[in-house]
């Protein structure tokens, strides 16, 4: 080992690398359609933006409350209020910089090097490496296509040991799409409450819902003393690059995890938290734009989908991705995307990067205009 090379930690040989874009193939082909990353081409609203240069012409671009932005916080309580019913006080909310952040300063809160977290794959890919950094094991619980993506006690039961502290739990779910109703939240309670483990809930799509209303697995009777909700600005109000997010807990977690931002952050950013405030303030216009422009899309790509002769697809429940089998085509979901790229020049993403129970799967992320997605897939 030569260079800089011997300095660096080897507990990056054990992290894997997160979701990517892959410039590379983009540049491979003309007419690529780009369907991997789930960034929406939507711009931010232009009223969220005009708010935001107003208030950092006014003096928010200095440090603000560690905590978040007071009013901030209060507009999260009540959007809880109006769209979950649940009253949250302004003690049980933080402001974070991303949810990324959230659930990874989550992650060395709960737990100790060595303990184990539970993960239900497919999962978003970051999780893995979340849970490497805190120092912690991932325990993978593999749910299958053919089954609907069922959670069953079964499966959870077999994947608790005795170092087992926390499970990750995301809802509607990245990649599948899809959404847990309210057995299934009962279904984990009972599970986390039996085995005395925390539910770090990732619950950040939850406005991109199309088979009934959201509910956070924090509206359950006894959830606060064990489940956290993370929540964020970026997929509900296409503000990805605005870095904002949030953890409703018991304050008894916030204060750790407030020492915790202190030694990596400080503060979210203080004029994306503006903006965010703007976007809540404007909420019911926003979700108005928003939600159908991505129903319409996940509908239009799930029935050109349908069409193909090697794909098998159920239909859309939430986020705006689509996940299909692709097992009928007797190829692995890796060399399925090799293939979509080199033939179709469509990008996609290899259902494998979101654990075993991704296999057999790829992910497209309908994060350009349906007449784009009608392109693609017709294509196939």
């Amino acid at each position: 080992m030569t260079g800089f090379s011997r300095h660096i930690s080897g507990k990056f040989n054990k992290i894997p690398q997160g979701l990517i874009l892959d410039t590379g193939a983009l540049a491979s082909y003309d007419d690529v359609i780009d369907l991997s990353i789930g960034d929406p081409d939507l711009t931010t609203d232009a009223a969220v933006i005009d708010a935001a240069m107003r208030d950092a012409k006014a003096g928010y671009t200095r440090y603000g409350d560690p905590a978040g932005d007071p009013q901030l916080i209060r507009a999260v309580c009540r959007d809880w209020r109006l769209r979950q019913g649940m009253e949250l006080d302004p003690s049980m909310v933080q402001i974070t910089c991303s949810a990324g952040l959230a659930m990874m300063m989550s992650l060395i809160a709960v737990t100790d090097p060595g303990d184990e977290v539970i993960v239900l794959s497919p999962h978003y890919p970051e999780y893995s490496g979340q849970i490497a950094m805190a120092g912690a094991v991932e325990r993978e619980v593999a749910l299958s296509s053919e089954e609907g993506f069922a959670i069953t006690a079964e499966k959870l039961e077999a994947a608790v040991t005795s170092r087992t502290k926390a499970l990750i739990f995301n809802n509607p779910v990245n990649p599948t799409g899809v959404h847990y109703k309210e057995g299934t939240l009962k279904l984990l309670l009972d599970f986390a409450k039996s085995h005395d483990l925390v539910i770090l809930a990732d619950e950040i799509y939850t406005d991109l819902v199309y088979d009934g209303p959201f509910r956070s697995i924090l509206t359950l009777p006894g959830a606060m003393d064990c489940a956290v909700s993370i929540g964020s600005f970026s997929k509900n109000f296409m503000m990805t690059g605005w870095r904002v997010g949030f953890i409703a807990a018991d304050p008894a977690l916030l204060d750790v995890i407030l020492r915790i931002s202190d030694w990596m952050t400080y503060c979210a950013p203080s004029v994306s938290q503006r903006a965010a405030l703007a976007a809540l303030n404007d909420a019911e216009r926003l979700r108005g734009l928003y939600v159908p422009v991505f129903r319409e899309r996940v509908m239009t790509g799930a029935e050109k989908l349908a069409q193909c002769p090697s794909i098998d697809i159920a239909r859309p429940q939430g986020t705006f991705y689509l996940f299909p089998s692709i097992k009928r085509s007797g190829m692995t979901s890796q060399e399925y995307c090799a293939w979509l790229l080199k033939e179709k020049h469509i990008l996609a993403t290899p259902g494998s990067l979101f654990g075993k129970g991704g296999e057999g799967c790829v992910r497209f992320a309908c994060t350009v205009p349906a007449e784009k997605l009608t392109e693609a897939f017709g294509r196939l």
